[in-house]
């Protein structure tokens, strides 16, 4: 079976919305910001996506609201001034640094000082004193007053204090590590947020513009209906169909514009009923290196804090093992202890009972102590304890690391796809812009249906449209991925190397 192909002219109708459809091409391809240039946006750096100003702006909309406008760095570092998140994982550190003041603390001397007050009657002269009822004076009854300051120096524990002194250490480095998850998380966060913006900001622009010319196009041939002239019913009909898909954008834009400013008025702190705005100069595509997959799993393997986090765990139960080890051994300490009793019925001599009582708080002097609690049975299974929670430590930190390196696996094939689909994705919306132009030259000429030209203008749209969001979903994976590893991934080949975990 052959078949033929001939050129004709279309109808009196299509030949009317000739010049309307021109238009409206002319006007989606102008209206798709850079679309008509040779070139797409040149990729953007994290430094250039991320430019940070000398200060948010502030204004304020026709509601009295406060509007931020300001870029991803502007909008991080406010986030880590004001994030809850932030808070916590400072107050985690202060945690721990209180933890290392206390275990320092145990080399400085410890002061007690006591005092007593009661009465006493005054001893009968001659008289033992054992009778209280004859031997006492209850007559003559006087205060009975003492006071005792008492030192202890600790001069040697057989490495108790060292240990935790390190144990000390050790936690506040697990609590800037904490800090540095906390930062990649808000990170993420702030970043995937922000993109949002800027990603509704670019389909604002483009579905007003659009669904504004499709709005008199459609007018157009209603009006070429009411007044009885040739028309194709089914244009209308496909012009009321893209006219209801750019709502249906619009609508999930502004849904994501919500969710995002809300995201990012949380976390930056901002009061209730202010909005932000992304100060950016259109959505590009943030480049990274793409390096073989062994050499991110080696960067997440040394620098992400949940994996260093991890590490200082174990290190502290080893530490508690040791210390565990190191109870069973005795500690020598200095002691010293100044006291005075003030009693001015008795008279504290040889012969009186309160000058012969062993407890008598007159008693003054100093010297060398030794302290060795033997509790062999108790120190032997705190030291079992320790070892079995020293093995589960290592455990946990090889099954962290499995996952990690799987997580980065996953996102760095995902952020590969991703970047791979921007290019393709341009590609498909170059061809379809070609399309549309040449049917809209061939339409001008009268050698096409309007319907074509329809069907090209719908795909452009889709194109255009799948374009941006590839765009969007590889920056937000870059950031995914950025966290999985511990770093920014943007800024890997910079000469200044990023800090273990990405702490400060």
């Amino acid at each position: 079976m052959t078949m033929a192909f001939t050129l004709r002219r279309d109808p009196s109708s299509c030949r009317r919305l000739g010049l309307a459809a021109t238009t409206l091409c002319a006007a989606l391809l102008v209206s798709a910001a850079g679309v008509s240039a040779p070139k797409a946006p040149a990729p953007a750096t994290g430094d250039q996506a991320a430019k940070p100003d000398k200060k948010a702006d502030q204004k304020v909309d026709k509601k009295g609201n406060k509007v931020f406008v300001c870029s991803l760095a502007e909008c991080y570092q406010r986030a880590m001034q004001n994030s809850p998140q932030m808070a916590a994982a400072y107050t985690d550190l202060d945690k721990y640094e209180a933890k290392l003041r206390e275990a320092t603390s145990a080399l400085y001397p410890r002061f007690d000082i006591t005092g007593f007050f009661s009465i006493l009657p005054r001893k009968k002269e001659g008289a033992i004193g054992e009778n209280p009822f004859t031997d006492w004076d209850w007559t003559r009854i006087g205060p009975l007053m003492t006071g005792q300051v008492s030192v202890v120096q600790v001069l040697w524990t057989f490495g108790k204090i060292d240990t935790l002194r390190r144990m000390a250490r050790t936690g506040l480095s697990v609590g800037k590590t904490i800090r540095a998850v906390a930062r990649l998380e808000l990170n993420y966060q702030i970043s995937r947020a922000w993109w949002t913006l800027v990603l509704a900001d670019e389909l604002d622009e483009i579905i007003e513009k659009a669904d504004k010319h499709l709005a008199k196009e459609r007018e157009r041939i209603e009006t070429l209906r009411d007044d009885g002239d040739d028309y194709n019913p089914t244009d209308l009909l496909r012009l009321r169909m893209l006219q209801a898909d750019f709502e249906s954008r619009a609508r999930e834009a502004g849904g994501g514009r919500v969710r995002a400013i809300d995201g990012l008025r949380l976390a930056m702190g901002l009061p209730d009923g202010s909005t932000v705005k992304a100060r950016h100069d259109g959505l590009v595509r943030v480049v990274w290196q793409e390096r073989a997959i062994g050499v991110w799993e080696r960067l997440a393997a040394a620098n992400h804090p949940r994996l260093l986090a991890r590490r200082g765990g174990t290190l502290v139960r080893l530490q508690q093992v040791q210390l565990a080890k190191d109870r069973r051994w005795p500690d020598l300490l200095l002691t010293g202890r100044v006291a005075y009793t003030y009693a001015p019925t008795r008279e504290l001599d040889a012969g009186d009972s309160l000058a012969t009582n062993p407890t008598n708080p007159t008693q003054s002097g100093g010297g060398v102590a030794l302290r060795w609690p033997l509790h062999i049975a108790r120190t032997s299974a705190k030291i079992d304890h320790a070892e079995v929670a020293l093995r589960r430590a290592r455990a946990d930190q090889r099954a962290d690391e499995h996952k990690i390196r799987l997580e980065v696996r996953r996102l760095y094939r995902e952020l590969s796809d991703a970047t791979a689909m921007v290019a393709i994705h341009e590609r498909a919306m170059k061809a379809a812009r070609g399309w549309l132009r040449a049917e809209s030259e061939m339409h001008e000429g009268g050698f096409q249906e309007y319907d074509e030209v329809l069907r090209s203008i719908e795909q452009y749209y889709r194109r255009r449209l799948t374009w941006l969001n590839s765009i969007y979903n590889h920056n937000v994976k870059l950031a995914e991925t950025s966290r999985a590893v511990g770093m920014d991934m943007s800024q890997a080949d910079k000469k200044k190397k990023p800090a273990a975990g990405g702490a400060e």
